[in-house]
């Protein structure tokens, strides 16, 4: 292997080291914090359930929530009628129909871990005793606690991604890897050329080395130049960008792994959605 193939190898693993530091999910905000209600007449409860499928995860959280929330209320059913209801795909509004439960889904999270799916749910409850609660809007489902996006704003796309815009943040992972390919393949041409210029007497051969070395130089310098300008722009976009006020219904994984052989260098992208 050639010293120039060390060096490419070993700023990409640099470029890309951070990356394998992101990987774990970042739950909501309201995960851990129970929100704080917009008037007195409901309350927020967060339940979550554990299951090998998605599926079986939800139903969980929504069966401990009905339940909890049934006994908080004082309502006339019972836990074996609720978890008929759940496990025969009955709704949130047709079970709190059908008990006369008065609550109101607002959020959920699914978080995949190495065995399942952890479910978390989000509702606003009617406080007891009272039957017609006036539940506000709440748009903070996808919101991290407020120094939670700094720690990827420095790595493309990342803090975009985290906030609920992905195809912002491909945008510029896109953005930078073609950037700084562009940095890597220039310099090497360059150097190529470089090179052939001291190999050879013939003034013709020299000249067009010399114009083919200066066209790399321009290509490299051009591809840093746009690499910092996406670099700032995604810090900044990153930092000052609101997260999208929308249900979480999954994470998104990315691995990115730095592979070298023995005519190329490149990464591979793998995204779990």
């Amino acid at each position: 292997m050639t010293v120039i193939n060390m060096k490419r190898i070993i700023f990409l693993f640099c470029l890309l080291y951070p990356f394998t530091l992101l990987r774990a999910q970042d739950r909501p905000e309201w995960t851990q914090k129970t929100p704080t209600p917009g008037n007195n007449t409901y309350e927020y409860k967060v339940e979550k359930g554990i299951g090998k499928t998605e599926l079986e995860a939800r139903n969980l959280a929504m069966g401990r929530i009905f339940q909890n929330v049934a006994f908080y209320l004082g309502a006339k059913a019972s836990s074996r009628d609720i978890n008929a209801a759940v496990q025969q795909g009955a709704t949130f509004d047709v079970i709190a129909e059908y008990y006369d439960i008065p609550i109101n889904k607002v959020c959920e999270f699914t978080e995949r871990t190495t065995d399942g799916y952890i479910v978390y749910l989000l509702c606003q409850v009617a406080k007891a005793g009272n039957k017609e609660p006036q539940f506000d809007h709440f748009e903070d489902c996808y919101k991290m606690a407020k120094n939670s996006y700094l720690k990827y704003a420095f790595v493309p796309g990342m803090a975009q991604i985290k906030k609920g815009n992905v195809a912002k943040g491909a945008c510029f992972i896109t953005g930078e890897i073609v950037f700084v390919g562009g940095v890597v393949v220039s310099e090497c041409l360059r150097n190529s050329y470089a090179n052939k210029i001291n190999s050879t007497r013939d003034v013709d051969l020299r000249k067009t080395y010399t114009q083919y070395a200066n066209n790399c130089a321009m290509v490299r310098n051009i591809s840093i130049a746009g690499a910092v300008a996406v670099y700032v722009w995604n810090v900044i976009d990153g930092i000052v960008a609101k997260p999208k006020t929308q249900l979480i219904v999954g994470g998104v994984q990315m691995d990115f792994t730095p592979y070298a052989d023995i005519q190329s260098v490149g990464i591979a992208i793998n995204m779990n959605f």
